[in-house]
């Protein structure tokens, strides 16, 4: 029967004189004919080698003279056909052919009956062997189980990877009856096991299987059987009623799933995976993080987010490349979170669910018929785009914690007081266009409850953002060098770079606005500190959890804040934590308290002994230069003997400027050098500074005030 089949198939599709019966297979266990790319695909059992001249097999063991192999023809217009793969493959060994004979028309099929397996594939160079089988656990004898796995296997020859599902608990007679349904809907596989649940595989070719999703399944009234249809993608037919079906992703479904309390972080991160990567949803995302005010002791909120800025900038990035830059997109980082290679879920009490992800033992390019072997070795077919998605070294995908890893020593010595704008590397100008059309495109508009603008003249994420686009390039540039392709030069790494930083800081503003959000405060017109003053502190400490949690998941992959956070959140938990552990987050580093925040700061903290002391206490915590910032924004007493006492060290020590003594020069003509007769005391201190420099290099006004001031101190 297979012979004739494969003779009348020969006979319709190859023009070319042949034999009336050309014989392909002598006894092939299964066979499928796939219509759309003119592929023959079919399992044999080959024979071992006889063992070796010396090697005696042990006594009792049987040794097995047969394997499965897995074999695909592929057939031409004008060619001959050709064997274009061969690979092993984990099916039961039938001695008997077509014991219990079957065949199916959709897809065209002649197989065993106790063998349900279907190749899958797609023009982009996806291949998919899917295998459904039912298999018993060793029970004691006295066991007497009536209940047996429903488990099935997908071969993903583009990713040399084995992903193993089983159910534990099924019913013997409903397990019997039901066929799984394997359909390719874009960059998904999925599985649909009538009255268990859906499986939705990651198959894409831009990374990894990874984030699968589950599912349960749809209810239904009548027992169904699907197979999937070649020519129209995404359509099913139910054979026990000929009906046709349309199957596709329902969003709804996996929001309503990834809201629900019950569910867990591998299956909400696959969902958030599918949305930003697959689909570039951010609507649906941001109805995802609603709940997360109402979530936020949740450990896994800081992972949720991480992802998110993540999944969001690579997908954002990879959607403006074009011909010369879509080969950097494998280089790029997807997920910071490494998904297990065995997962298991709860069906019901009775039954389980595992996935296990396994590398295949030979590499499939071993397998497969290089393009020098084919017979067309420039035709761009499925076989030849496998080959070489399989060959090649492997490339590196950049990882963010590189980036932490050089913040954590550049960031205590970064002093942003003695930089300027002009030292963050830009694009060069060849580039610059693109970047600024790409922040056109991603420019979320929804206002933030801050300023979105720095008051300082460099600032830390700046600087976060220069180490992000420095290691990034120097990883895109090494992998260039490894792959030596001439499309992947200089500008074109410097251009992905500054696109994929630039897309950083829009995610992290896009997503700030989504945590902002979820805090569910009531609107207001005022922004920045204004703003704070006005919440109540339960919403104040609602909104300090939230950003507390997005300025830690930005550090821990080195995302840059946008502007003007910093200064917000500083104000924003000086309102919200005890005064001592606010100190303690700024000791710590968690807070940049720039000018803005210490001049408002200090104005709401009284001039009475203990407010000294606490401004002081903070006076303490900032950089060298900005100290002297505030000091002289502080009218007191102590600010004036503080200035005084670091200008008289400085020209002491000898590091006095007298370029920012201006002010001297104009007072000086004011103030006598013979201040004997007002302050014996401060004479003799003037003359012994008058040692070191010229008086034109004094601040004689301040010495003189900052003296006077004490001693009316003191007398009081």
């Amino acid at each position: 029967m297979i012979c004739s089949f494969l003779c009348i198939t020969s006979e319709i599709i190859v023009p070319l004189p042949l034999s009336p019966v050309e014989t392909l297979c002598t006894k092939p266990t299964w066979a499928q004919w796939d219509v759309g790319f003119q592929t023959l695909y079919f399992v044999y059992n080959k024979s071992l080698p006889p063992p070796a001249e010396g090697e005696e097999e042990e006594e009792g063991s049987e040794r097995e003279s047969l394997h499965p192999m897995l074999s695909a023809l592929q057939f031409h217009d004008d060619l001959p056909h050709e064997t274009v793969l061969n690979i092993p493959v984990n099916v039961p060994v039938s001695l008997e052919p077509f014991g219990g004979y079957l065949d199916d028309p959709v897809p065209l099929r002649i197989h065993d009956g106790s063998m349900d397996m279907i190749v899958l594939s797609d023009a982009r160079g996806m291949v998919c062997v899917c295998h459904h089988y039912l298999y018993q656990v060793v029970q004691p004898p006295k066991s007497g189980c009536d209940t047996v796995h429903f488990a099935y296997s997908v071969i993903l020859l583009h990713h040399s990877t084995m992903i193993h599902t089983s159910v534990t608990g099924v019913p013997y007679d409903q397990a019997l009856d039901m066929r799984p349904t394997f359909l390719l809907i874009e960059d998904y596989l999925m599985i649909h096991a009538p009255g268990l649940f859906l499986h939705y595989l990651d198959v894409c070719l831009s990374h990894a299987p990874s984030a699968h999703i589950f599912l349960p399944s749809p209810p239904s009234s009548s027992p169904v059987q699907y197979i999937p249809l070649s020519f129209a993608p995404g359509l099913v037919l139910d054979v026990l009623s000929l009906s046709l079906f349309s199957r596709v992703i329902q969003d709804s479904r996996l929001i309503d799933l990834a809201t629900a309390s019950d569910c867990g972080l591998e299956r909400k991160l696959a969902i958030l995976h599918y949305f930003l990567v697959h689909r570039n949803n951010q609507a649906a995302v941001t109805k995802i993080l609603e709940p997360l005010g109402e979530t936020i002791s949740d450990p896994n909120t800081g992972t949720i987010l991480q992802e998110v800025l993540l999944a969001a900038s690579y997908a954002a990035t990879v959607a403006t490349f074009n011909s010369d830059t879509s080969s950097f997109a494998p280089l790029l980082p997807y997920s910071v979170h490494k998904y297990n290679t065995r997962q298991e879920m709860k069906l019901s009490k009775s039954s389980t669910l595992s996935v296990a992800q396994d590398t295949l033992s030979s590499p499939v390019s071993v397998m497969l018929l290089s393009p020098q072997q084919r017979l067309n070795p420039y035709k761009r077919d499925v076989w030849n785009l496998l080959y070489e998605a399989q060959t090649g070294v492997k490339p590196g995908r950049f990882v963010p914690h590189t980036v932490v890893n050089k913040l954590l020593v550049s960031l205590h010595c970064y002093q942003p007081e003695a930089l300027s704008r002009c030292t963050t590397p830009l694009s060069p100008s060849t580039t610059l266009g693109s970047t600024n059309d790409l922040l056109r495109l991603l420019r979320f508009k929804e206002p933030l409850p801050f300023v979105e603008k720095e008051v300082v003249t460099a600032t830390r994420q700046e600087h976060i953002t220069s180490v992000n686009l420095r290691e990034l390039s120097i990883h895109l540039l090494k992998w260039s060098s490894v792959h030596g392709r001439n499309t992947k030069t200089p500008v074109f790494v410097h251009n992905v770079s500054t696109q994929y930083v630039a897309t950083q800081v829009e995610v992290s503003r896009w997503l700030c606005f989504v945590v902002t959000s979820a805090a569910r405060l009531k609107p207001s017109y005022t922004r920045g500190f204004q703003y704070i003053d006005s919440l109540t502190v339960w919403e104040a400490r609602i909104l300090f959890l939230l950003y507390d949690r997005f300025n830690s998941c930005c550090g821990c992959i080195g995302f840059p804040v946008p502007p003007g956070f910093t200064s917000f959140f500083a104000y924003l938990s000086y309102r919200t934590l005890e005064i001592s552990r606010f100190l303690q987050y700024v000791e710590r580093g968690v807070f940049e308290l720039n000018i803005d925040v210490i001049k408002s700061i200090f104005a709401d903290i009284p001039d009475d002994p203990a407010g000294v002391a606490r401004k002081v206490s903070l006076l303490s915590l900032l950089p060298r230069s900005r100290i002297k910032r505030m000091l002289n924004h502080w009218p007191h007493p102590l600010s004036l003997g503080l200035r005084a006492r670091e200008h008289a060290l400085s020209v002491l020590v000898g590091t006095h400027a007298s370029s920012q003594h201006r002010y001297a020069r104009k007072m000086q003509g004011r103030v006598g050098v013979n201040s004997s007769e007002m302050l014996p005391c401060f004479d003799s201190f003037l003359r012994l500074l008058l040692a070191k420099v010229n008086l034109n290099e004094l601040d004689v006004q301040l010495l003189l005030e900052a003296t006077t001031t004490s001693l009316n101190r003191n007398n009081n």
